[in-house]
């Protein structure tokens, strides 16, 4: 009887131990996933952060573009009539200031490298456009802008298709 009763206790033991490793490996592995799962969320989150950021770019960098036309037709207009810079409305700069914030804020969030360099080119040339004093360097820069804007526009399009589509 002894031998019954010991063997009865080791069947138990063993079933105890076979189920608690068993437990241990269902746990680690649930573990495991959920946080392959907050990785994914994680990664998708970011994923339709950088997406919305872009297609807000894309808006933003048109906004950017009425503004430097408005500035670009005020300068040609005065530089024919008076041939000296006369002050930008303040509508018009504060509709350019206003871009041109929202712009480096958007720029900021941006995480491929080689597309905020981009934007970064075409706010250097809009300030170069800005400060422009004579006909000639107004007209120089506009093209600037309108050559880089095509190009910012052109790698955020591709950047939405490639990484975000």
């Amino acid at each position: 009887m002894e031998n019954s009763a010991l063997w009865g206790f080791l069947g138990t033991l063993i079933g105890a131990c076979t189920s608690i490793i068993t437990t241990l490996i269902v746990n680690a592995n649930s573990k495991k996933l959920q946080i392959e799962a907050i990785s994914l969320q994680y990664q998708e989150k970011q994923k339709n952060f950088q997406r919305e950021t872009i297609l807000e770019l894309q808006e933003y960098i048109l906004k950017c573009m009425r503004s430097i036309t408005q500035i670009y037709l005020h300068d040609k207009k005065t530089y024919q009539n008076e041939n000296i810079r006369v002050p930008i409305p303040d509508k018009i700069d504060a509709e350019y200031m206003e871009n041109i914030r929202k712009l480096v804020v958007l720029e900021a969030r941006i995480i491929q490298d080689s597309l905020r360099l981009e934007i970064s080119d075409f706010r250097n040339l809009m300030s170069d456009m800005a400060l422009a004093n004579t006909a000639q360097s107004s007209s120089d820069a506009f093209d600037n802008i309108f050559k880089q804007h095509v190009k910012v526009i052109d790698a955020l399009g591709e950047a939405i298709r490639n990484e975000y589509s």
